[in-house]
């Protein structure tokens, strides 16, 4: 996870959190950058009911994430205390827990938390439930996207655009090294997404942000007097590398698609980046 600087210290934020236990530990070269152990792999019982869920919602069951309704895809004489058994579309067990639906209220109402699991592979925290959530002081994020702000090395007073801003983990990090100055401008094509973005940053208090729903492939020809002096390109991609993974099927023409269209972003960063800036 990485901490808010805006609002505080990784130092004081792993002080609370070892407070309740949590086994955090600082990253020796990114201070910002807090960790804790993934426990696991444990054994997971067997039982005679079963749920199964879709590729997503098994990804997130094996780290113990619960269960909700939409993501279940197929159940069978389900009550609610039943002891049921979670499992992938290949049928592989991936957790055990109880149902807090009945059949008839996970595939109608669609919506809830169907099954609260009690035993899973591999045990993960769940910070977004933690008070330091809830104030703006932590967001979860992956190491490697916690580099990639780090590699681009945005300065207070510099203009920084991200292409494809959604979520905003990458987009707070940049506006957080920016220490709240200069601007950080975030696009992205999806409305929906954009506003959950907007949502980040109000949450964690970056306020030089910009937030703007366009197609990032066009922005020479739509905004010519667009130079930042640096550039984050983060393009959709295959998450062939994303970890945990249940299974994986990515046919070759689907990579060779995405690399053409990850290529449009980079090739229109290179039009529009300042003489001498940075593209990462």
């Amino acid at each position: 996870m990485r901490v808010n600087i805006l609002r505080t210290t990784p130092e004081k934020v792993r002080k609370r959190l070892a407070e309740r236990e949590f086994d955090v530990s600082q990253h020796e070269l990114i201070p910002e950058a807090l960790w804790v152990p993934i426990e696991g792999p444990f054994e997971v019982p067997a039982r005679l009911k079963k749920v199964m869920v879709d590729k997503f919602t098994a990804e997130s069951v094996l780290q113990g994430a619960n269960v909700y309704a939409p993501g279940i895809v197929r159940c069978s004489r389900i009550r609610i205390s039943d002891n049921v058994s979670i499992i992938d579309d290949e049928g592989e067990t991936l957790a055990s827990g109880i149902a807090r639906m009945n059949e008839t209220q996970i595939l109608t109402f669609r919506k809830g938390l169907a099954v609260e699991v009690t035993e899973s592979k591999y045990r993960v925290p769940s910070f977004r439930e933690t008070p330091e959530y809830q104030e703006g002081l932590i967001y979860p994020q992956s190491l490697p996207a916690i580099v990639t702000s780090r590699v681009l090395d945005p300065k207070p007073n510099e203009v920084v655009l991200d292409m494809t801003c959604s979520p905003g983990g990458k987009l707070s990090h940049i506006s957080q090294l920016m220490e709240n100055q200069g601007r950080v401008i975030g696009v992205d094509r999806n409305r929906r997404k954009t506003e959950e973005t907007m949502q980040t940053c109000a949450r964690l208090g970056c306020s030089n942000v910009t937030l703007f729903v366009h197609d990032s492939r066009y922005l020479s020809s739509d905004f010519s007097t667009l130079k930042p002096d640096k550039i984050l390109v983060d393009p959709p991609c295959s998450a062939l590398g994303i970890m945990p993974k249940v299974y994986e099927y990515a046919p070759k023409s689907e990579i060779e698609a995405l690399a053409r269209y990850q290529k449009q972003f980079l090739e229109e960063a290179s039009k529009i980046v300042k003489p001498g800036g940075r593209i990462v």
